[in-house]
């Protein structure tokens, strides 16, 4: 708790809870300790391992979308089995590629 007082009951007026009573200068230091001022040109970096999750599951979702296309095959709606075939090819390559490019980046 903020306040340690004895929890009694006290009758009439005579009950006063104790009041936080801060100076100017104590509210501005109190608004103000540890803040941290960014640059104008700070960027957030990015970890490999976050790289290497993102690109594993994009690459995983271009293999569901892969499958997605022979399940059409086997249906034969060949129409639809290529635009599948085509999405889950190319985030395959996208997948691969940053995940690629983040292992490049750790072992640096």
């Amino acid at each position: 708790m903020i306040f340690d007082w004895p929890i009694r009951r006290i009758s009439g007026s005579d009950f006063k809870p104790p009041t936080v009573c801060l100076s100017t200068f104590g509210r501005y230091r109190a608004a103000t300790v540890n803040t941290f001022e960014k640059p104008d040109n700070y960027r957030a970096p990015a970890s490999f391992q976050g790289l290497i999750g993102i690109g594993i599951t994009i690459a995983a979702l271009g293999v569901l979308g892969l499958l997605l296309g022979v399940a059409e095959h086997f249906r034969a709606v060949a129409s639809v089995a290529l635009v599948w075939f085509a999405i889950g090819a190319v985030l395959v390559v996208i997948g691969g590629l940053i995940t690629a490019v983040a292992w490049s980046k750790a072992r640096r």
